[in-house]
């Protein structure tokens, strides 16, 4: 949907600067899909969480019949652990790869300017 209008958009770009826009948009396109990325990511993590908060609260209640909340409250706080680590690097992998797609755009946005004014500077 998103690329969709921004291909029937009526944005014309100052002349000469057509890949210049084209880089814009490309950017802002990358990082709507970055955040986009992210926050499904975070509310994933965040519906995951809440089940086992809950099934954490259900297990404490039944441990107190049986005497062994420490036991079911040091098993929650261990996986707990385990899981925000494992987001934590998700997200650092997604900021990651947002990274190295800008850079990758940039470097080719450079590389194209650089040549055309080459190019004009011979001619």
């Amino acid at each position: 949907m998103i690329l969709e209008h921004f291909g029937s958009s009526s944005f014309d770009p100052p002349s000469g600067n057509e890949s210049f826009a084209k880089l814009c948009t490309q950017l802002q396109l990358e990082s709507i899909a970055a955040a986009l990325r992210c926050q499904s990511e975070a509310m994933m993590f965040a519906t995951c969480w809440g089940k086992s908060w809950m099934s954490f609260l259900g297990d404490l209640a039944k441990s107190v019949d049986h005497n062994d909340a420490l036991e079911v409250t040091s098993d929650y706080v261990q996986n707990t652990i385990g899981e925000v680590a494992e987001e934590a690097a998700t997200l650092a992998v997604i900021g990651s790869r947002f990274g190295s797609r800008m850079a990758e755009a940039m470097q080719g946005f450079a590389k194209d300017h650089s040549e055309k004014l080459a190019v004009r500077a011979l001619s």
